[in-house]
């Protein structure tokens, strides 16, 4: 409730606005953050592709992980069924604010 300013449902709107109130906090936090101590990390990349993914956290960390070590941490990753269950609705029941907010991170809105 507290980072909508209001009571909120437990709809596809008011879940997507939610979402997108708390990646925006994270985004005005980390803009306070010298650069190179924040690393945005979308979770359907990592899902599309954990290889290249897992070497980006790596890198990011300053970890020297060899390919094995990497492999096996992107076998870790597992896709859930509810990735990409957004699709199902019609964009009329998002915001337009929220819908924008997604193609900036780019993701594929309804």
């Amino acid at each position: 409730m507290e980072l909508l300013q209001r009571p909120v449902d437990r709809t596809p709107r008011d879940s997507l606005s939610y979402w997108v109130a708390a990646h925006r906090r994270i985004l005005r936090w980390a803009s306070t953050l010298p650069d190179g101590d924040f690393m945005l990390l979308r979770f359907e990349d990592l899902v599309a592709n954990p290889i290249a993914e897992v070497r980006r956290i790596f890198s990011f960390l300053g970890v020297d992980g060899d390919e094995a070590v990497v492999l096996a941490a992107a076998d870790l990753v597992n896709e859930p069924r509810s990735i990409g269950r957004h699709r199902v609705h019609e964009a009329s029941c998002f915001t337009r604010e929220d819908l924008l907010f997604l193609e900036e991170l780019g993701y594929d809105c309804p």
